[in-house]
C-alpha cells in the first residue's frame, strides 16, 4: 500500500475501468444522475439520494461510493454483480485510504502540462552521462538492481545506426569508429550519422505511418496517386532538422501561411493522404464526411495521442471529449475548396491540386521530348538517304516471298471458322490461344452464330454478343500494332458497333477499338487515361451487305496523323474527330473481342455491338502494316498490279531496312516515358466557411445541432486571438500551454527507438 494515495496513478484507474461505464463522461449512458470523471460531479450533492454525497473528502464511512462498493447486499453492491465487474481488498483499500487522505483530485495527468521535475542525486552519478540516465539510475537504486556494464563500442555503433538510418553501419564506419579514440568519438559518429541522406528517410518511415501514407487511392480499383512529392518532402524536413512546429504547422495549414511557397503547399498534403473513392454512383456529401473524419482522427492521433473517433458517434465513454467537442474540431478539416467525394478514374489528382515542382523530373521529361524530337528529324533525314539501298533491296528481293515472310512473322491472331465440331473460331496463327463466345456475359445471351462467310463460313452478331480471341493485342500508346478482317454490315445496327476492341475492364474506358459508326464508317480510337483519346474516321460510306477488307494501321506516335484506316487496301480520306491522347498505358488486360466492346455489361443497354453484321479472317499484327502489305492480304495473299515505287519505299523503310528499325525502336522506348508533369493533392480552404453539424450516429444524412470551430475545453481553450481555421489550430497545438503536443512526439520517438512508448497506449 503507498504512503500517500495519487488520483491519477492509483484511483483514477479503478473509476475508468469498473465506473465509468455507468457513470462516465456518455451522458446517454448514465446511471442515477451520477458521473465520476470530473471532480465538480464527484463531489456534488446525490440528486437522487439528497443530503448525501458519493464521496465526502476524509470520511470514507459516510461516502456512499464506499458504503455501496462494500455492500453485502447484491441489490445495492456496485458493481452491479451482472456486470462482471469487480473490484478486490487492495482496491477497496485504496479507495478507503484515498478519502481518508482528503480525496485530493488531478485531471488527467495527459492534460496537465508538464513541468521539469529536480533530477535525482546519486551515489553513483559517474555513471550518467545525461540527465535521462539520473532518472534511470533512481529507478535502479530503489530496485537495488546495479547498473549494467557499459556496451562495447561494436554494440553502441550497431544501435545507433538503426536507430538514425535504420541500417547496419558499414565497415568502413565500424573502422572508423573503432579506430577514434578521443571522448567524442561516440558524438562524432552520431552528427556523421544525422549528416546522411537515410537519416531523413529512417525517421519518416514512421511519419508517413502516422500520416496514413499511400501510393494509391484505397478505395474499389485502388488506383495510383501522386504523392510522392510529399513523401520526398518529408524526408527533406528530417535531413534540414526543420523545427517540429514548424513540420507540423506547414503539415497542418502550409496553403494559410502569408504568401505561401511550393513547399508549403506541398506539406498540406499530410491531409489528402486519406482513402479516395472512385466508385460510381456514390453519394458525394457522404465521403466528403469520411475525408473530413479521418484528417479530424489523423489530427487527434498524430498530435494529441487520443482516439477521438469513439466521439463522432456519441460522447466518448472514457475520455472527456464530447460529441460537439469531435465536430468542433471537424469543422477545422470540413472546409477545403473544390473537394469531390467521388474522383474519376480520369483525374490527374483529386483537386485541390498544383503541378509537382521537381527540376529533376522536369529536366528528364523535357529530355525525353527533346529525344523524341530529335529521333523524329533523324527518321525525315533516313528516309533521303536510302534511295540507293532501296534500289539495290527492290532488284534482287522476290516480292511476294518478302511480303509472305513479313506477315507470318508479325501475326499473332489470324481468326477464322472452323470447318470441324468444337469451337467454331480459331487462331491459326497461334492455336494455344483459347477462343470463346459470350464470354463474361449473361447466359440469355444467344452465342454468334454461323453463316455464309467471305469464303467459307463467318460469325454473324446481334449486337449483344462477342467473339473472344484471347488475351493478345495488349497494346500501349508507344507501340505500332495492325488490326483488321472482312466484314459485312446489315444497315440494322442503331448505335456505333464496336467491330474489333481491347478495352479497360467492367467500364469499358481505356484501350482501343475499330467500330462503325451510325452513318456507316469506319473509326478507330485510342483511349487513354482521363478519357484523352484519338478518334479518326475513314470518310468512305459502306455499303450494306456488302463484304470489304478493312485494316487499321497504329505507328505508336500518340498523334491521329499514325493512324491510317484502309479499305480493301486502300486509305482514301480520312476525318480527325479527336487527337488529344493522354500518353499513359491505354490497356490493363482483357481479351480482344470480336462483334462488340464491352466484355461484362451489367445489361443490354451497355452493349454497343456489331447489330446484324458478319465477320470473317480477323488478323492482329504486333507492328505497323506497310500499304503493300494490306494490299496483299486484301487481295488473298496476292498483287494484282505492281506497288507503286512510294509504297514500295515506305514498305522497305518499315520492314526491311535496319537503321529504320532501330530508329524505330529507339523511338518507341522514348515515347514510353513520355509523360507530362503529375500534379500532387494539396489542401485550399474554402472562399466561406461551410456550416458544420454535429451527426447523429455520425451519419451524414443526419445534421442535428451547428457548432463553432473550436477545441475540446478538456484540453485546453482554443485561444481568441488565434485564427479560428487550421492554421490557428496548429498554433493551438504549440502554445505553452498545450498539455499534449510535446508529450505525444516524445512518447513517438521513445516507441521508434526502444520498441514501446513511455506510455504504450
Amino acid at each position: 500500500m503507498p504512503e500517500v494515495v495519487d488520483f491519477n496513478l492509483h484511483i483514477k484507474p479503478i473509476l475508468s475501468d469498473r465506473c465509468f461505464k455507468c457513470h462516465g463522461p456518455d451522458k446517454n449512458q448514465q446511471q442515477a444522475n451520477l458521473a465520476l470523471h470530473t471532480e465538480e460531479l464527484a463531489f456534488a450533492e446525490l440528486t437522487e439520494n439528497p443530503g448525501h454525497f458519493a464521496i465526502v473528502p476524509g470520511d470514507p464511512k459516510n461516502s456512499e461510493l464506499m458504503k455501496r462498493i462494500t455492500e453485502d447486499d447484491p441489490t445495492l453492491l456496485m458493481p452491479p454483480p451482472e456486470s462482471n465487474l469487480t473490484l478486490n481488498e487492495y482496491e477497496i483499500a485504496l479507495m478507503r485510504k484515498w478519502i481518508e487522505q482528503g480525496a485530493p483530485w488531478k485531471d488527467h495527468w495527459a492534460f496537465i502540462p508538464p513541468q521539469k521535475p529536480d533530477v535525482p542525486k546519486s551515489d553513483k552519478e559517474h555513471w550518467a552521462q545525461n540527465t535521462i540516465d539520473h532518472f534511470i539510475l533512481a529507478k535502479l537504486d530503489q530496485l537495488g538492481v546495479p547498473p549494467a556494464s557499459p556496451a562495447t563500442k561494436e554494440a553502441l555503433l550497431r544501435r545507433v545506426s538503426f536507430d538514425l538510418t535504420g541500417l547496419p553501419p558499414t565497415p568502413e564506419t565500424i573502422e572508423q569508429f573503432l579506430a577514434d579514440d578521443s571522448p567524442n568519438a561516440y558524438e562524432r559518429i552520431v552528427d556523421q550519422l544525422l549528416a546522411s541522406t537515410a537519416y531523413g528517410e529512417r525517421m519518416a518511415i514512421d511519419w508517413l505511418d502516422v500520416a496514413r501514407y499511400a501510393d494509391s487511392h484505397g478505395y474499389q480499383d485502388d488506383r495510383p496517386r501522386t504523392m510522392w512529392p510529399w513523401r520526398d518532402w518529408v524526408i527533406r524536413a528530417f535531413n534540414s532538422n526543420m523545427p517540429y512546429d514548424q513540420f507540423v504547422t506547414w503539415q497542418l495549414a502550409g496553403d494559410l501561411l502569408p504568401s505561401s511557397s511550393y513547399e508549403q503547399k506541398l506539406a498540406t498534403g499530410f491531409n489528402r493522404n486519406h482513402a479516395i473513392t472512385q466508385e460510381g454512383g456514390v453519394v458525394d456529401e457522404e465521403y466528403l464526411t469520411e475525408y473530413a473524419a479521418d484528417r479530424t482522427q489523423t489530427f487527434a492521433t498524430a498530435f494529441l495521442g487520443l482516439t477521438m473517433e469513439c466521439a463522432r458517434c456519441h460522447d466518448h465513454k472514457y475520455d472527456p471529449i464530447s460529441q460537439e467537442d469531435y465536430y468542433s474540431l471537424f469543422s477545422f478539416f470540413n472546409n477545403i475548396k473544390e473537394e469531390r467525394g467521388k474522383i474519376s478514374y480520369y483525374d490527374k489528382a483529386p483537386v485541390p491540386n498544383m503541378v509537382v515542382q521537381d527540376a529533376d523530373l522536369t529536366a528528364n521529361i523535357e529530355e525525353v521530348k527533346s529525344m523524341i524530337d530529335q529521333l523524329e528529324n533523324e527518321k525525315e533525314k533516313l528516309k533521303n538517304n536510302k534511295s540507293k539501298d532501296f534500289e539495290e533491296w527492290s532488284r534482287s528481293a522476290n516480292l511476294k516471298d518478302v511480303l509472305h515472310q513479313s506477315i507470318q512473322d508479325h501475326r499473332i491472331a489470324y481468326c477464322t471458322l472452323d470447318e470441324t465440331d468444337g469451337n467454331p473460331f480459331v487462331n491459326l496463327a497461334n492455336p494455344s490461344i483459347e477462343t470463346g463466345l459470350n464470354i463474361n456475359l449473361p447466359p440469355e445471351i444467344e452465342a454468334p452464330v454461323r453463316t455464309v462467310g467471305f469464303s467459307g463460313q463467318a460469325l454473324q452478331f446481334n449486337g449483344a454478343n462477342h467473339l473472344s480471341i484471347g488475351d493478345i493485342g495488349d497494346f500501349e500508346h508507344y507501340d505500332d500494332f495492325s488490326i483488321g478482317g472482312r466484314i459485312k454490315h446489315s444497315g440494322k445496327h442503331e448505335k456505333d458497333a464496336g467491330i474489333i476492341s481491347r478495352r479497360n475492364g467492367e467500364l469499358q474506358r481505356q484501350g482501343y477499338d475499330l467500330s462503325l459508326s451510325k452513318d456507316n464508317r469506319l473509326r478507330m480510337r485510342l483511349i487513354g487515361e482521363r478519357n484523352h483519346l484519338i478518334i479518326v474516321e475513314n470518310r468512305k460510306r459502306l455499303k450494306p451487305n456488302t463484304w470489304y477488307h478493312v485494316m487499321v494501321t497504329y505507328d505508336g506516335s500518340g498523334v491521329s496523323s499514325g493512324v491510317k484506316i484502309y479499305i480493301d487496301g486502300e486509305t482514301g480520306k480520312h476525318k480527325v474527330i479527336e487527337d488529344n491522347l493522354d500518353k499513359r498505358s491505354l490497356l490493363n488486360g482483357n481479351n480482344l473481342l470480336v462483334g462488340n466492346w464491352n466484355h461484362r455489361a451489367v445489361n443490354l443497354k451497355d452493349l454497343y455491338g456489331f447489330a446484324g453484321g458478319t465477320v470473317d479472317e480477323v488478323l492482329v499484327f504486333d507492328r505497323q502494316l506497310s500499304p503493300v502489305e494490306i494490299t496483299y492480304i486484301a487481295n488473298g495473299e496476292s498483287l494484282p498490279k505492281q506497288p507503286s515505287s512510294k509504297d514500295l519505299f515506305l514498305h522497305y523503310l518499315i520492314q526491311e531496312d535496319l537503321d529504320f528499325d532501330k530508329l524505330r525502336k529507339e523511338l518507341k522506348l522514348y515515347r514510353r516515358h513520355d509523360l507530362d508533369v503529375p500534379s500532387v493533392m494539396i489542401m485550399e480552404e474554402m472562399d466561406t466557411v461551410k456550416a458544420t453539424y454535429i451527426l447523429a450516429r455520425g451519419a451524414y444524412d443526419a445534421p442535428t445541432t451547428p457548432v463553432e470551430r473550436k477545441t475540446p475545453v478538456s484540453i485546453l481553450d482554443f485561444p481568441e486571438n488565434l485564427p479560428k481555421n487550421r492554421l490557428g489550430l496548429a498554433r493551438w497545438l504549440f502554445t505553452p500551454e498545450n498539455p499534449l503536443t510535446a508529450r505525444v512526439y516524445v512518447n513517438r520517438l521513445w516507441q521508434m527507438l526502444f520498441g514501446k512508448g513511455l506510455v504504450s497506449t
